[in-house]
């Protein structure tokens, strides 16, 4: 629904956009809203706009464990410490990344550091090439959820 109000805008014009329903960010994420502005001259003029709608998250279900496959490949043994990507979650809820804490699963990799925060992955200077299977638990507080 459009609502156009007489105040606002030092009464240049203005409007409010609101929904009729609920919207769920997990069936759809973003809408786009064609805004066609015209005005009242002879011959009239008018423009289109799009206004994209982003729809927030609400952390409504559960996520599966977290893990990452890392395949190393070295040169010469120079890269620093490197980020190399966060701890996967499958997790249609998107917008939770504070509700969660990251921890290893049994003890730390002795090449890869963790950011419980974040779920941030730096890869330690001199890690040697090969496939790393790395394993993680998440807690998801909101859910009361720990995998």
């Amino acid at each position: 629904m459009i609502v156009f109000p007489t105040e606002g805008a030092n009464r240049m014009g203005s409007a409010v956009v609101s929904s009729l329903r609920s919207f769920d960010r997990e069936q759809q994420k973003l809408y786009p809203i064609p805004i066609v502005i015209k005005d009242s001259g002879k011959p009239a003029r008018s423009s289109t706009n799009t206004l994209t709608v982003t729809i927030g998250d609400v952390n409504d279900n559960r996520m599966q464990p977290g893990f990452k496959d890392i395949l190393v490949y070295g040169y010469m043994n120079q890269a620093p410490d490197s980020e190399i990507g966060r701890v996967f979650v499958n997790d249609p809820d998107d917008w939770d990344l504070p509700d969660k804490k990251f921890y290893w699963e049994g003890a730390e990799h002795p090449r890869f550091r963790l950011d419980e925060d974040t779920g941030m992955i730096t890869m330690r200077h001199g890690t040697k090439e090969g496939r790393y299977h790395l394993r993680f638990k998440v807690d998801d507080h909101k859910q009361s959820q720990t995998d």
